[in-house]
């Protein structure tokens, strides 16, 4: 069964090149609302992976997993992640599968 969200944006859309190496982080403040859902959009056909830190942090270099060490947080080619996350500012870095660029989108929303 589908779920419906209800969301207000909260702070401006944020675009990233993002190629083969992990573009410098990002912050984004949410103009109202502490605790932000960020959706996080690519439209390229490249996996790329995102990084996100709360509290004001710099997020960590974003990283491609390999076998057996952890990563960041993957985005299938043409699609869209919800990621919930909580105390602004934010910061987002975020890293290709392949050369690129690829344009990454990040839009701060609060549910209503």
């Amino acid at each position: 069964m589908a779920t419906t969200l209800v969301t207000k944006l909260v702070g401006p859309t944020i675009g990233l090149s993002v190629v083969a190496t992990s573009h410098a982080a990002v912050t984004i403040t949410p103009a109202a609302d502490t605790n932000a859902v960020l959706f996080v959009n690519t439209s390229s056909t490249l996996i790329v992976y995102v990084t996100v830190a709360q509290n004001g942090l710099t997020a960590a270099a974003a990283v491609i997993p390999t076998d057996g060490v952890a990563g960041s947080i993957p985005i299938p080619p043409l699609q869209s992640l919800c990621i919930t996350t909580a105390n602004a500012p934010l910061s987002v870095t975020a890293i290709a599968s392949a050369a690129g660029p690829t344009l990454l989108t990040v839009t701060p929303v609060s549910a209503i």
